[in-house]
């Protein structure tokens, strides 16, 4: 039987109406509902979110457009937060500069608008989101001014965490930090010495040796992997370069 052509073809679902109801849509709209947090966004580096990227593109990107002219910074700040953060898991598994940049774009705006309304500055959230994008443009790039800044951008959130005393926080940017060290070293940057290669790495061994007891004793399992990870890549880099000449 051949097909009714008269028929009003029906729409597929795209976009954010693809992952989320229409009450969703609206809370997430007005900043009484979350997408993605930090810790979400560690766990997709480790553990690859399934979803359809193309559709989280157009969706953040829609998203993005619609307030491209507000002048609410508070409004904008979450806006911009959240569209960061929804680029920053994107560019985590596509590997893609564009997604990257685009993360870094919306990251540095929430940093901006932060360090202008906020008497305290950033939030060690957003120092962290930043400094995650930041080092995948950086790797993406092979550019060391970027490797630089998500160094400061992770030990300047770890110092906030500190200061606000908040053990847990400070554990995450342990690792966070031992990350990052040993993916600087790894870049293998021709203005980056040997010496230094292995003193960022030995860095990343002690930072992520002290905080995997932690890990091991309230059982978190994502983070006690991702430190298992990190020591064995350090390890087998360090290795390697004292075994050079």
């Amino acid at each position: 039987m051949a097909p009714d052509m008269s028929a009003t073809p029906r729409r597929s679902t795209t976009g954010l109406r693809k992952f989320l109801n229409p009450e969703q849509q609206r809370d997430w709209i007005e900043g009484k509902a979350d997408l993605i947090d930090a810790e979400e966004r560690l766990e997709s580096l480790e553990q690859r979110f399934k979803y359809d990227a193309q559709a989280w593109r157009e969706a953040v990107g829609g998203v993005a457009g619609q307030y491209e002219n507000s002048t609410d910074e508070r409004a904008l700040r979450y806006i911009y937060s959240t569209v960061g953060a929804a680029y920053g898991r994107i560019a985590s598994d596509s590997q893609q500069r564009t997604d990257a940049e685009k993360a870094v774009k919306f990251n540095s705006l929430t940093f901006e608008i932060a360090r202008k309304l906020d008497k305290d500055g950033p939030s060690w959230e957003n120092m962290a989101n930043l400094g995650d994008d930041t080092l995948l443009l950086a790797e993406l790039n092979r550019e060391e001014a970027g490797f630089q800044k998500a160094l400061k951008l992770h030990r300047d959130a770890y110092a906030i965490t500190e200061k606000l005393n908040l053990p847990d926080a400070t554990a995450y940017m342990d690792l966070k930090l031992a990350r990052t060290l040993q993916h600087y070293a790894k870049a293998e940057l021709p203005s980056v010495t040997k010496n230094e290669r292995i003193a960022m790495l030995e860095e990343a061994i002690n930072l992520a040796e002290g905080v995997k007891p932690l890990f091991e004793q309230t059982g978190t399992a994502l983070y006690l992997r991702m430190t298992n990870g990190v020591l064995g890549e350090a390890n087998a880099q360090l290795i390697s370069l004292r075994q050079s000449n």
